[in-house]
C-alpha cells in the first residue's frame, strides 16, 4: 500500500511541477518564508528579553536603535537567502545528509579557514556567508568588500547563481528510471 501511495504522489508531483526548477523554487519560497518568520520572531524575542534578563551584559541592546532595526530586517532576509542556497545544494548533491554536510563544511570550515591562508583575509572578504553576517550589522574581523547593503546583494547573487546552476544541472541530467522493489 505504501509503495502505491508513493508512486501516486510522484505522479502528482510530476503533473504539478513538470520542471524540476519550479519545485525547487516553490521549496525555496515556502521554507524561506517560514525561516524568515521564525527568525523574525526569535530576533524580537531575544532583543527584548536579553536586556531585561541580563542588564549588565545586554543593557545597551536596543531594538529601536538603527543597529537593532537593521538586525530586525537583515537577519530574516539572511535566513530566506540561506534557504535558497540550501535548496540549491540539495538539488545538486541529491542526498540530504551530504547536502547538509556540504553547506556546514562551507559555512563553518571553509569560509573561516580561508583566513589562515597567505593573504587569506583578502580572499575571505568574498566569502558569501561571512559577508551576509557582516551585512546584518555584526562586527567582523575583516571589512566586507561590498559594504553592508552590498554584502546582502552579493549573498543573494551567490544564492541565485547556485540556484540557476542547480536548475541547469538537473535539467541536463538524464532521468533515472525508478527501480521496482
Amino acid at each position: 500500500m505504501a509503495v502505491r501511495w508513493s508512486r501516486w504522489r510522484l505522479k502528482v508531483a510530476r503533473i504539478l511541477f513538470p520542471r524540476a526548477w519550479t519545485s525547487a523554487l516553490a521549496r525555496w519560497i515556502f521554507y524561506g518564508v517560514v525561516a524568515a518568520l521564525v527568525t523574525l520572531i526569535l530576533v524580537v524575542l531575544i532583543m527584548t528579553v536579553l536586556p531585561l534578563r541580563f542588564p549588565q551584559v545586554y543593557g545597551a541592546v536596543d531594538i529601536g536603535s538603527p543597529a537593532g532595526l537593521r538586525f530586525l530586517w537583515a537577519v530574516p532576509l539572511y535566513a530566506f537567502i540561506a534557504c535558497g542556497i540550501g535548496i540549491a545544494v540539495g538539488s545538486l548533491v541529491r542526498a540530504p545528509a551530504a547536502a547538509v554536510a556540504v553547506v556546514l563544511f562551507w559555512v563553518h570550515l571553509a569560509e573561516n579557514s580561508i583566513g589562515l591562508l597567505p593573504n587569506g583575509y583578502a580572499l575571505q572578504a568574498y566569502a558569501p556567508f561571512l559577508n551576509s553576517v557582516a551585512a546584518t550589522g555584526q562586527e567582523m574581523a575583516f571589512l566586507p568588500r561590498f559594504g553592508p547593503a552590498g554584502s546582502l546583494i552579493y549573498f543573494l547573487t551567490v544564492a541565485l547563481v547556485l540556484f540557476l546552476l542547480s536548475a541547469v544541472v538537473r535539467a541536463a541530467a538524464p532521468r533515472r528510471p525508478r527501480r521496482r522493489r
